[in-house]
């Protein structure tokens, strides 16, 4: 399995677009993308990332 390591600016921009929009009430994220550049590891990653920081009630929607 690829560490999941080529996106670190991303990682930065999405936390920070996160912080914003759950301090303004938003409860909803949604991200896409085309087949077969990471979608499913960058899913699975983000929950890791959000059990690491002890954030829970996170529900997760693939739609392909």
């Amino acid at each position: 399995m690829r560490i999941f390591t080529d996106r670190i600016e991303s990682q930065k921009n999405f936390w920070a677009s996160y912080d914003e929009l759950i301090s303004a009430g938003s409860t909803i994220i949604t991200f896409y993308g085309a087949g077969g550049v990471g979608k499913t590891r960058l899913a699975e990653k983000l929950m890791d990332e959000f059990a690491a920081q002890k954030i829970d009630n996170v529900k997760i929607l693939f739609h392909d």
